[in-house]
């Protein structure tokens, strides 16, 4: 198979959450080895969906599109799972049931001298998945389909504790050759290094996702949305209580403005929406709500003395503040923070 030819399913699924975790990987091994000139790379994995995903149900093409697309920038439905490269390998080295010596040189995987030193999932191949796992796993029962990983995924996320999350990717790493389990452990890392950004893979879906995804942050919605790739829509406005991701501003003719001191300070930008009289979300530029967390809350029912408007999206950035000195915390200055 020449690397511009889309790998196809041993047996053609009803739907994306039935298409085989199998087949998936290999679709990103031939977009790897894909060149990028040319739109290569972006007419493999058309055929590839046109051919072997049913354009019917948007929720449905959401079990392929959030493997393809891990970044929590992207999948907000999922959780976090607190799983960085230290913890991953022992989690790893655990579900596999490697020996000690194994399990300590992939907790050292930066210092090892092996082919793939420095770089985790290769590592993590050579150390445990080749070792532990054999070629032909993934044919010796039923082929684990998307719906499987997904469901076991968000599972992952929901566990805090290293022994339930062993647990459940044990349950995955059995049933996926070592191959597959590589890309298993990029997934995990939310960053499957295809050579294609989301703006390309949105792109090849509808030339109009990349946009919607930026004004709603919400990639099931777009998926359902935009089922006909022949129909194309109206830019949509941005509405209080959707975060919507920052873009270039346009250019307003005449009528008064105004300049505010900048406050010196850590600061982050945010998007502060109200939805109603005393409902208020505090959107960082990632689109996570932090209108729950710490002190953020605080700042509702002084905003709801000022506004008079009831929907309103104010846009801005946000400031540290020490309360004991009265200044905009500036970090690094010794201290955890204000």
């Amino acid at each position: 198979m020449s690397a511009s030819q889309a790998p196809g399913p041993s047996g053609r699924p009803g739907s994306a959450a039935q298409l085989s975790f199998e087949d998936f990987t290999k679709l990103l091994d031939t977009l790897v080895r894909t060149p990028q000139k040319g739109q290569r790379k972006v007419r493999v994995l058309q055929r590839f969906t046109d051919t072997f995903l049913p354009r019917r149900d948007g929720n449905d093409l959401f079990h392929f599109y959030r493997l393809l697309l891990p970044s929590a920038q992207v999948d907000k439905e999922r959780g976090n799972y607190q799983l960085k490269e230290a913890k991953l390998a022992a989690v790893l080295a655990g579900a596999l049931g490697a020996s000690p010596g194994d399990t300590e040189r992939a907790k050292q995987w930066r210092g090892l001298n092996v082919s793939a030193s420095g770089v985790f999932h290769e590592v993590m191949y050579e150390v445990l998945l080749r070792k532990y796992l054999r070629a032909d796993q993934a044919a010796t029962g039923p082929p684990l389909t998307l719906g499987e990983v997904n469901a076991r995924l968000d599972e992952l996320a929901a566990r805090g504790d290293s022994g339930a999350q062993q647990a459940v990717l044990r349950g995955l790493l059995l049933r996926c050759s070592p191959v597959a389990a590589k890309w298993l452990v990029l997934i995990l890392l939310r960053e499957l290094k295809i050579g294609m950004s989301p703006e390309t893979i949105l792109g090849a879906y509808h030339p109009d996702a990349p946009d919607l995804l930026n004004g709603c942050m919400d990639l099931r919605r777009v998926l359902c949305e935009l089922i006909d790739p022949r129909v194309r829509v109206k830019k949509k406005d941005v509405v209080p209580g959707q975060p919507a991701k920052p873009q270039l501003a346009d250019r307003c003719e005449g009528g008064p403005a105004g300049a505010a001191k900048r406050m010196r300070g850590r600061r982050f930008v945010t998007e502060v929406h109200r939805t109603d009289q005393s409902s208020f979300n505090f959107f960082s530029r990632r689109g996570l709500d932090h209108g729950s967390r710490r002190d953020f809350a605080v700042l509702g029912p002084a905003l709801e003395q000022l506004l008079t408007q009831e929907r309103v999206i104010l846009d801005g950035e946000m400031v540290v503040w020490n309360k004991t000195r009265w200044v905009g915390w500036m970090g690094g200055e010794g201290e955890d923070g204000p």
